[in-house]
């Protein structure tokens, strides 16, 4: 399929009338240096858009160039490949897979003086980017995931079933061993995220171990499930034809498979229970740790004495009355009206100049507020 995408976007991108130098092969550079830096710049360029678009993983070279044919002629895709290699664009499986491999050989060829036998030159390459990009998926699904600390210890089985569907494993295991922040284990990996980055060794391998073992049941369960169906119909069909012996027969083994379902199950909770556990004391446990550090350093901050906190009180206590003090002197004298005054004032404004209605409404008012 993605060499198919290939085709496509060659016979989408390209001009016919430059096809002929694209495709001329040439043995070296120094036959043609404007046609050879012309080849190199045209088709690493086009590799490079053809796998970041369509997020390529790996691929074979002798494939691509194939799905590249124009016109029974095949495009010289290596010298290209070897500039993206150059440039850490690609990683050659081989290199990929024995980093530390190839790494200790050249070591050991410096030091003694001799280099192994050079292997046949590789096929498949890997767009470097894509795989740390698969990679960082999976550290970044786990640390939005984790609840506990089960969930930051994977199993390559989990792996293989969440992430490998369409990429090959060995390829994805080869860069979570060289990932900061990701700890190898012989059946699984420990991604070393949030509060769950520091535990125990012990605590990994126990994790890794359950959830191992709880894999191969639940895997076992549904192959008994299958098989249970399977016998099943086998004894419906006899039932049909009349054959009462291998319809019973059938009958028999469903039965036994049945049994064994049930077992099984009984050991699949039993695990689950045992994961939990493990969550659950490591979580007590960070819990514990987290009160224990907070209670240290309570004990550190400065606590004042009592002899501080009368002073404190006594002093409070002086500025509040020096500050009452101040607002009584400010205060300005209250002054007292007799109401009897007052009523003979009103009246007296009515015996002015005011008009008729005008002393009537003033009045009303003056009964009314009686």
């Amino acid at each position: 399929m993605i060499y198919h995408l290939a085709s496509n976007l060659l016979r989408d991108s390209f001009n016919r009338d430059d096809l002929v130098p694209l495709f001329r092969e040439l043995p070296n550079r120094e036959t043609s240096p404007e046609i050879w830096d012309r080849q190199v710049k045209y088709w690493s360029t086009f590799m490079k858009k053809w796998g970041y678009q369509n997020n390529v993983l790996d691929f074979s070279v002798n494939e691509l160039t194939h799905a590249l044919e124009y016109h029974n002629v095949l495009p010289p895709l290596q010298p290209s490949v070897d500039i993206l290699v150059t440039s850490k664009i690609l990683i050659s499986q081989d290199s990929l897979l024995n980093r530390e491999k190839s790494f200790l050989s050249s070591i050991t060829g410096k030091l003694f003086g001799f280099m192994g036998k050079e292997k046949g030159k590789c096929d498949i390459y890997i767009f470097v980017d894509n795989l740390k990009n698969v990679v960082q998926k999976i550290i970044c699904d786990v640390e939005c995931e984790t609840t506990f600390s089960t969930d930051v210890v994977l199993t390559n089985e989990e792996i293989k079933e969440k992430y490998c569907q369409n990429y090959d494993f060995e390829l994805i295991k080869a860069e979570l061993q060289h990932t900061k922040g990701v700890k190898a284990y012989p059946n699984g990996y420990h991604i070393q995220c949030g509060r769950y980055s520091t535990i125990s060794q012990d605590l990994v391998v126990a994790i890794l171990n359950t959830k191992s073992i709880q894999y191969g049941i639940q895997k076992r369960l549904k192959q008994i499930e299958h098989d249970t169906q399977h016998e099943l119909q086998k004894a419906c069909q006899f039932k049909k034809q009349n054959r009462i012996k291998e319809a019973k027969n059938c009958l028999r083994r469903k039965k036994i498979l049945q049994a064994q379902e049930s077992r099984m199950s009984i050991i699949n909770d039993n695990l689950s229970n045992i994961l939990s556990q493990l969550a659950e004391n490591e979580l007590t446990k960070l819990i514990t740790k987290d009160i224990t550090q907070i209670n240290n350093a309570a004990k550190k901050m400065q606590q004042p004495n009592i002899e501080d906190v009368d002073q404190v009180m006594i002093e409070l206590g002086e500025l509040i009355e020096d500050s009452q003090n101040l607002s009584d002197a400010l205060q300005l004298p209250s002054q007292k009206y007799d109401d009897e005054e007052i009523e003979a004032e009103l009246q007296a404004l009515f015996k002015t100049n005011l008009p008729n209605q005008t002393k009537h409404r003033l009045l009303s008012q003056a009964n009314t507020q009686k």
